[in-house]
C-alpha cells in the first residue's frame, strides 16, 4: 500500500546548523505548510540565504509489518528522525530515496522530523531547498516489491512486441510466492499476453510515439499461495529506439530529428516546490512550438515530469549530475559524489527506466572532470556501467553533454559512451563525424542567445548583450559569446546536417538564477518567460518545427508605438514559404523564406521602417500565393482596462492579464502596478517574467511588464469558478513611454550644428516623470560626437564630430535602474573625425577591425574566440602630446588558468605594427565579474595610435584604459625630441651621442602639473670628463635657466640635479656649448628630491 504523506506537515526555518536538541523544545513555533515545498522562494531578495530548515509530522502505523517513506525529492543534505531517533540521511538534492523505517516506528501514534541543510552556493542556478516534491508512506507485508521493483523492457517483434519483465521480490519468499501480470490499454481493455519462454508476447499493440502516445497499463500482482500480498501499476509504452552514426536518431524505425529544449526544474512564481499543473501547461506550451524531445538538466525530475512526458509525447534525456569529483560552487554535490554516486545512480535508472519517454541517460552535464586529466574516462565507464547495471536491459543510453569536445581528455570519455552530446559545439561535428565514424552526435546544448519579452535594442545590426535598463533584446541581437551566432545560423546548421539527431536549445523556459549577462533575479535564455508568456524567439522555432499544413501561422514583431520618424527593424516570421509586410496599408515587399533542408537560412524576413502611428500587418502565403495567416500590431495609448484570459489545467488556474487601451487595443509596454484578489480560489502566485522585479511572487500587488501579468490560483473546490479582480494601484504610477519630439531634421552639420527634442512622458500622471538625456553610439556607449544642453524635458544637441549617435532618453526608479528607454539617431556630416580618449575605458565593442570570432561580451565588452587566435583593433586612439606607456584591461576569463595576450601598436601582422608586449593575465575566476590587470609597456605612446590585442583563448574585455600620465614625469627618450639640431651629434639605438658643439635638443608643451617639479634626472655618460648642460625653460612668463653640472662616467649613469620649482607647461631645451662630448639617452622631471 503506497500513500500519499503530504499533508499535516509543519515547518520551521532556522539558522544554518541547527541540530535535533535545539528544535525538538521548539515545535510550537512550527508553522502549518504544504508539500510540496520551498522555503526560499517568498523573498526574492534573498533565493540563496544559508538556513537549516525542519519539517514536523505526526501519523499513524498500520499493522502492516514493514513501512517506508519514499522522499521524491528534498533539497538538499537532509536526515530524517522517527520519533527522535535518526533513522537516515540523503545528501542529494535531487535523486528519490526511500528510507525504511520499520524499526523505528510503533504501532499507533510517531512523528518524523526532517532536517534540510542548505548552504550557498551549492548550484549554479536556483536549487530552492526543502522538501519540495511529495512523499509517500509505503506499508507492506513480510514479502512485498519493493518501490521500483518493477523492470519492463519492449521489443519489436512480426505482429507486435515482445514484454520481458523483471520484477524484484524482497523479504520472506517461499515456493508458494508467485506474481501475475496483466496489461490494460487506455481504455482499460485487458489485452492479451502470451508467454514465450521467459517473455511475453503482446500481439497488435499500438506504438508509442510523439505524435500518437499510446500507453499500457501493467498489472503485477504479488500471491503467497492464493492470498494477494501486492497490487502495483506501471505505465509502459511500446517503442523501439536505435542511435545511428549517419542517420542519427531513429524510433520505432523512423529517422527522427530531435526537436529538443533544455529546462530546469524550478516553475517560477511557484518556485522548486513541484506542482504537476504548471509542468503540464508548460509541455503544452512547448509541444505548440514543436519541441519533441525535452533535456531534464542537470539533474532528476520529479517522476511525475516524467510519467507528463509520456503521457504527451516527448523523448527525454534523464540527466544526473551536473559535477562529480570536481566541484562547481563550493557547497555542492561533488562533496558527497564519491560516497554517494552509486545510490544516486541506482535510485534515478531504477525510478525512470520504465518510461518509453526515456531514450538517453546522462551522467554529466559540462564535466571538468572529463578534460582535466585520465580520471575523468575512469569515472565515465563507472557511471556507463552502472546505470547499465540497472538498465540491463538497454532502455535507453548513456550519453553526457560536453562543452569540452574540442579535446582529447573529453573525447576519450565519448568515445566510451559513443552517443555524444555536444555543448555549443556544433562546428566540430563534421570534423568528428569523419574521425570517429562509430560516434552518434547531437547537441545536448545549443543557442544561448537571450531576450526579454517585449524589449527591443535597436538596431538590430548591433549585437547589444547588456544595456543599462538591465534588459536583453528580443529582436534576436543579444548574442552571448558562447551561444549561437543568431537564431537562423541555430536552426539552419543542424537541420542541414543529416548525421545529428538533432539538438536540445538552451532553454525552452526562463528560470530563476544565471541571469548572464547580468546579476539580476532569473536568466534570460529562454522561448518563454518565467510566466508562460511566450517571447519573439518562440515563433522562430515554431516556423522550423511546425509545418504550415499543421499550423500556419505569421508572427510581426516588434510592437508598434515609438518616436514619429524613429527607424525600426522589424521581422516577420513564419512557416509559410512567403511574408509579406504592409505599414499603414503600404507595401514593403514580399519575401521567401526557407525552410526546407538545405535551402538557405532566410528564416526570417527583415524590414527598415520609418515609424508613423497606425499598424503594421504581416501576411503569410503558400506557394500559390494563397493568404493563409496575417497579424496585425497597432500602435496604443495608455491603459484603459485589464483583459483576463483564464487557462484552466486541472487544479489550477492561470489567469492572463493583459492591459488595452480605450479602444481595445493591447498595450504592449505597459507596466501598471496593480493589486490582485480572487474568488473560487487562493492566489498562489504573481509573475511578469521580469527578471530585474524583486517583489514577492507570493505578494498580491505586482506591476505588468510588457503588457503582462500572470495571476497562479488554487481552485478551492467550491462549484463556482475562479474569478480574478485586477486594480491598479493608484498611488504608484509607473512611466510606460518616453516619447522624443524633434523640432528639426535629425541630420546635422557645420551649417545646422544644433537640434532640439522634448521628452513627453506617459502616462501623464506618472509618479516620476524625471528623465536622463545621454549621447550614445549604436553600441550604447558614451559618445564624443555631439554635446547635450539639458533644461528639465528639453535637450538641445550640438555636433562636434562626423559620424552616427543616438539620442537617448530614459527613466529610472527609485533604485536609479533604468526602466524605459527612447531614442532617436542623428547623423552628422563636415565636422571632421573624432578621436578615441585613452584616459578613459574605451569600451571593448567598439573595435575597429577585427580577425577571428568575436562575440558581444558582458558590459560593453567584447568576448574572444574559445582556442584560437582573435585579433581585435581599435583606431584612432588619441594619446595626445603627454602620452602613457601603462594600460589596465578589465577581464572576465573563464577559469584561473594562465591567459596570453599580445598587446600592439598598429596592426598585428601590418607593416610598420610593432609588439609592445606579451602579457599574462591569470586570477581566479569569478562567474561574470571584470577583474583588471595593469601592465607596463615598452614603449611610452604619444598622438594618434592604432591598439591591438591578440587573444589565444576565449576571454571578455571589458576595454582598455591607459594611466594619465605627465610627460615630464616619465622617462623621455632624447631621441624623441621635438627639434635636434647643431654642429655635432649621432643618433644610435636608444640614445643622442658625440653631442658636441652648439647642440640643441627641444621638447614643447611639457606640462610639470599643479604640484610642479623640483628636479630633473638624466640618463646619460660623459666618458672625457664632467659636461656642462645648460636646462632652459620657457613658457609665457619668459625664460629661466639652470646649469647641469654632470660627472664623468664611462658607463650610462642616472644623476639627479635640484632645479628651481616649476609648475605649468613649458618648452624646454638641453643646449650644449662648444667642448661638449656627451651620450644621452633619457630625462626626467620629479616632484620630490631623490636619492640616487
Amino acid at each position: 500500500m503506497k500513500d500519499k504523506f503530504v499533508t499535516g506537515w509543519k515547518f520551521l526555518k532556522t539558522d544554518f546548523g541547527t541540530e535535533l536538541e535545539d528544535v525538538r523544545d521548539r515545535l510550537s513555533e512550527f508553522k502549518e505548510v504544504e508539500i510540496p515545498h520551498d522555503f526560499l522562494i517568498d523573498d526574492a531578495r534573498n533565493f540563496y540565504t544559508d538556513a537549516t530548515g525542519w519539517y514536523y509530522k505526526g501519523f499513524v502505523t498500520t499493522l502492516k509489518p514493514r513501512h517506508f517513506l519514499v522522499f521524491d525529492g528534498i533539497y538538499m543534505d537532509s536526515t530524517v528522525y522517527i520519533n527522535g531517533q535518526k533513522a537516515g540521511e540523503w545528501k542529494y538534492g535531487y535523486s528519490q530515496f526511500i528510507l525504511d523505517i520499520t524499526d523505528f516506528c510503533k504501532v499507533g501514534s510517531n512523528d518524523v522530523l526532517v532536517r534540510v541543510n542548505y548552504q550557498n552556493p551549492n548550484s549554479r542556478w536556483y536549487s530552492g531547498a526543502g522538501i519540495y516534491r511529495n512523499v509517500w508512506l509505503c506499508s507492506y507485508e513480510d514479502t512485498y516489491i519493493p518501490e521500483n521493483g518493477i523492470y519492463v523492457h519492449t521489443l519489436k517483434g512480426d505482429m507486435g512486441y515482445f514484454l520481458d519483465i523483471d520484477t524484484e521480490i524482497k523479504g520472506e519468499i517461499s515456493k508458494n510466492t508467485s506474481v501475475s501480470y496483466r496489461l490494460f490499454d487506455d481504455k482499460k481493455r485487458e489485452v492479451s499476453l502470451n508467454a514465450t519462454g521467459k517473455s511475453f508476447f503482446a500481439r497488435n499493440v499500438k506504438e508509442w510515439s510523439t505524435d500518437e502516445p499510446n500507453l499500457y497499463t501493467l498489472e503485477v500482482t504479488l500471491f503467497d499461495g492464493s492470498k494477494e500480498l501486492q497490487r502495483e501499476e506501471v505505465l509502459i509504452g511500446f517503442r523501439s529506439i536505435s542511435f545511428d552514426p549517419d542517420k542519427g536518431f531513429l524510433l520505432n524505425g523512423k529517422v527522427t530529428k530531435l526537436n529538443g529544449v533544455c529546462i530546469h526544474h524550478d516553475l517560477g512564481a511557484l518556485g522548486a516546490a513541484y506542482n504537476n499543473s504548471a509542468m503540464k501547461r508548460r509541455l503544452i506550451q512547448l509541444k505548440g512550438m514543436g519541441v519533441n524531445a525535452i533535456r531534464l538538466t542537470h539533474n532528476m525530475y520529479d517522476p511525475q515530469t516524467i510519467e507528463l512526458l509520456d503521457r504527451m509525447g516527448f523523448m527525454a534525456i534523464s540527466e544526473g549530475f551536473d559535477m562529480w569529483e570536481r566541484s562547481k560552487t563550493e557547497f555542492d554535490y561533488a562533496r558527497f559524489f564519491p560516497e554517494w554516486h552509486e545510490r544516486d545512480v541506482e535510485s534515478w535508472v531504477k525510478r525512470d527506466r520504465n518510461h518509453p519517454s526515456v531514450i538517453m541517460w546522462s551522467i554529466g552535464n559540462e564535466i571538468y572532470d572529463t578534460h582535466a586529466d585520465a580520471r575523468g574516462a575512469q569515472i565515465t565507464s563507472m557511471l556507463k556501467e552502472l546505470v547499465e547495471k540497472f538498465d540491463y536491459m538497454g532502455n535507453a543510453h548513456p550519453t553526457f553533454g560536453s562543452n569540452y569536445m574540442p579535446w582529447e581528455n573529453a573525447q576519450k570519455c565519448a568515445d566510451i559512451l559513443k552517443v555524444v552530446g555536444y555543448n555549443y559545439a556544433e562546428k566540430f561535428y563534421e570534423k568528428h563525424h569523419k574521425e570517429h565514424p562509430d560516434w552518434v552526435i547531437y547537441g545536448s546544448e545549443t543557442y544561448s542567445i537571450v531576450q526579454s519579452r517585449g524589449i527591443y535594442h535597436f538596431p538590430l545590426t548591433e549585437g547589444i548583450l547588456s544595456d543599462d535598463d538591465l534588459q536583453c533584446s528580443s529582436l534576436g541581437n543579444s548574442q552571448t559569446s558562447w551561444g549561437a551566432e543568431s537564431i537562423e545560423s541555430c536552426i539552419c546548421m543542424d537541420r542541414d546536417m543529416p548525421f545529428s539527431m538533432g539538438q536540445f536549445i538552451w532553454t525552452g523556459y526562463d528560470y530563476i538564477g544565471e541571469p548572464t549577462p547580468y546579476h539580476t533575479k532569473n536568466s534570460y535564455f529562454g522561448l518563454i518567460d518565467t510566466a508562460g508568456f511566450y517571447k519573439d524567439a518562440y515563433y522562430a522555432w515554431k516556423s522550423a518545427w511546425v509545418s504550415a499544413d499543421k499550423d500556419p501561422f505569421v508572427h510581426v514583431f516588434p510592437y508598434w508605438d515609438f518616436n514619429e520618424g524613429e527607424e525600426v527593424d522589424v521581422r516577420v516570421v513564419s512557416n509559410a514559404p512567403f511574408v509579406e509586410l504592409f505599414v499603414n496599408g503600404k507595401s514593403l515587399g514580399k519575401q521567401e523564406l526557407t525552410h526546407e533542408r538545405g535551402s538557405g537560412d532566410h528564416i526570417f524576413a527583415d524590414y527598415k521602417c520609418i515609424y508613423e502611428k497606425g499598424e503594421i500587418k504581416a501576411i503569410a502565403y503558400d506557394i500559390s500565393g494563397k493568404e493563409i495567416a496575417e497579424q496585425v500590431r497597432r500602435s496604443f495609448e495608455d491603459t484603459d482596462r485589464f483583459e483576463i484570459e483564464y487557462e484552466n489545467i486541472d487544479e489550477l488556474v492561470f489567469a492572463q492579464i493583459s492591459a488595452v487601451d480605450k479602444t481595445g487595443n493591447p498595450v504592449e509596454n505597459a507596466c501598471d502596478r496593480v493589486k490582485v484578489t480572487v474568488t473560487g480560489g487562493r492566489l498562489i502566485g504573481l509573475d511578469n517574467g521580469d527578471s530585474t522585479d524583486y517583489d514577492s511572487y507570493k505578494a498580491n500587488e505586482r506591476a505588468l511588464f510588457s503588457g503582462k501579468l500572470l495571476a497562479i490560483v488554487q481552485k478551492d473546490g467550491s462549484a463556482g469558478d475562479v474569478s480574478v479582480n485586477v486594480q491598479k494601484v493608484s498611488d504608484i504610477v509607473p512611466v510606460r513611454k518616453v516619447e522624443l519630439v524633434a523640432d528639426s531634421e535629425t541630420k546635422l552639420s557645420m551649417q545646422n550644428p544644433k537640434a532640439k527634442v522634448t521628452a513627453k512622458v506617459l502616462p501623464q500622471d506618472a509618479t516620476n516623470k524625471e528623465v536622463f538625456y545621454r549621447i550614445l553610439d549604436s553600441k550604447g556607449n558614451e559618445s564624443n560626437i555631439a554635446k547635450l544642453l539639458v533644461k528639465g524635458n528639453e535637450a538641445e544637441v550640438e555636433a562636434l564630430f562626423d559620424g552616427e549617435f543616438i539620442l537617448r532618453c530614459e527613466t529610472k526608479d527609485k533604485e536609479g535602474v533604468v526602466k524605459t528607454i527612447s531614442t532617436l539617431k542623428y547623423t552628422v556630416s563636415g565636422m571632421g573625425r573624432s578621436f578615441l580618449d585613452p584616459y578613459s575605458l574605451i569600451p571593448g565593442n567598439v573595435f575597429s577591425y577585427s580577425k577571428g570570432r568575436t562575440a558581444a561580451g558582458n558590459e560593453h565588452g567584447v568576448a574572444t574566440d574559445r582556442g584560437n587566435e582573435t585579433l581585435i583593433s581599435y583606431d584612432g586612439v588619441d594619446f595626445g602630446i603627454e602620452g602613457s606607456d601603462t594600460i589596465t584591461i578589465p577581464i572576465f576569463a573563464l577559469s584561473g588558468d594562465a591567459y596570453k595576450i599580445q598587446i600592439w601598436d598598429g596592426i598585428a601582422g601590418d607593416e610598420g605594427a610593432l609588439l609592445l608586449d606579451e602579457v599574462i593575465y591569470q586570477k581566479k575566476s569569478i562567474w561574470n565579474t571584470y577583474q583588471e590587470e595593469t601592465w607596463k609597456l615598452s614603449k611610452r605612446l604619444c598622438g594618434v595610435h592604432t591598439i591591438s590585442f591578440v587573444t589565444y583563448d576565449k576571454m571578455h574585455i571589458k576595454g582598455f584604459y591607459f594611466e594619465k600620465q605627465l610627460r615630464a614625469l616619465c622617462e623621455n627618450m632624447v631621441l624623441d625630441a621635438d627639434s635636434i639640431y647643431g654642429d655635432s651629434f649621432t643618433r644610435s639605438e636608444g640614445a643622442v651621442e658625440g653631442i658636441g658643439n652648439n647642440v640643441t635638443l627641444g621638447f614643447n608643451n611639457m606640462n610639470f602639473g599643479d604640484e610642479g617639479v623640483k628636479e630633473i634626472i638624466l640618463t646619460g655618460r660623459a666618458m672625457a670628463g664632467s659636461n656642462t648642460i645648460h636646462l632652459r625653460m620657457k613658457n609665457e612668463s619668459g625664460e629661466t635657466k639652470e646649469i647641469l653640472e654632470f660627472p664623468q662616467s664611462s658607463e650610462y649613469t642616472e644623476v639627479c640635479f635640484p632645479i628651481e620649482h616649476k609648475k605649468g607647461s613649458y618648452d624646454i631645451s638641453f643646449v650644449f656649448l662648444p667642448g661638449s662630448n656627451f651620450d644621452f639617452k633619457s630625462f626626467r622631471f620629479s616632484e620630490k628630491n631623490s636619492k640616487i
